[in-house]
């Protein structure tokens, strides 16, 4: 069962797709440092191009076409390279903040250059993660393949807190200082007398935290915790633990702010395998 990863971020999709019984034909993606580390933990190399420059004809052709956009231009592109390619089954992921209400709260069913497909949007909090991101997935199958159900989302209701991903001795140099302390206290008073729901807090516990930000390195937006002797932002490490992926993944050496903004744009692993186990049984990929 071959899938094609398109636009791989660091590999979370694929690591998912592979530990549910697919092999990666091919991945692209544009960001270097992505695929540096993309290629050392999946194994392949990473095309370093746009999907609109790909040549169908010298791609494998996959069963299941995985693709994470996070650009509105970028769908008109994936509609053509799809209507090309044709695969049995499509995993389109969507930041919600691009979708149509309507699409999100009203259509469970679109249909996308021939494709039947279904939609779904997943909280990561539901399945153990402890943040509240919220991910549109659209799932469709090619109009020749003979499936009379609609797609079975996979569900969960584990709840994990922050308390489950911090480190037990995590560095001192993560503590905020007492000015930057006072300047994030005065934004919170600001945001506040405009109306703004935003503000950064301290996260301890059971708590669950809001979407990890990819500027997370410049201004810990939104995101603060407990050290036991005052506020501290995460580690590189527990930002890997919130974006659910294992602690012996590689970044090739990258320093921690690009580690941030990479975990904060990459693929729920564990929830890209469930959904790729269910599409297995569903559209008999096997």
């Amino acid at each position: 069962m071959i899938a094609l990863d398109l636009y791989s971020g660091i590999g979370g999709a694929s690591l998912g797709l592979k530990a549910a019984g697919f092999q990666i034909g091919f991945a692209c993606d544009t960001d270097k440092r992505a695929n540096r580390v993309y290629t050392k933990n999946i194994g392949i190399e990473v095309a370093k191009q746009r999907v609109a420059s790909l040549n169908p004809s010298k791609i494998p052709h996959p069963e299941l076409v995985f693709a994470s956009i996070n650009k509105k231009s970028e769908v008109p592109v994936l509609s053509d390279f799809i209507g090309q390619i044709h695969p049995r089954v499509i995993i389109f992921e969507f930041p919600t903040r691009m979708i149509n209400r309507t699409v999100k709260k009203i259509r469970k069913e679109i249909n996308f250059e021939g494709y039947m497909c279904w939609c779904r949007i997943i909280n990561m909090a539901d399945f153990g993660f402890a943040q509240k991101r919220k991910i549109l997935y659209i799932v469709g199958r090619r109009p020749d393949v003979n499936i009379f159900i609609p797609f079975p989302f996979p569900k969960s209701n584990i709840r994990h807190g922050v308390s489950s991903i911090l480190e037990t001795n995590p560095s001192p140099h993560l503590l905020i200082s007492k000015k930057r302390l006072e300047t994030i206290e005065k934004y919170n008073t600001t945001w506040s007398s405009k109306g703004f729901r935003y503000r950064t807090k301290i996260y301890t516990g059971d708590d669950i935290t809001p979407t990890f930000p990819k500027a997370y390195h410049k201004d810990y937006r939104g995101i603060l915790v407990d050290s036991g002797t005052g506020p501290r932002k995460l580690s590189a490490l527990e930002s890997q633990r919130l974006s659910g992926f294992p602690e012996t993944f590689d970044f090739a050496g990258l320093p921690d702010k690009h580690k941030y903004r990479l975990l904060a744009q990459s693929s729920p692993p564990s929830i890209i395998e469930a959904l790729a186990r269910n599409i297995v049984q569903w559209a008999n990929c096997s």
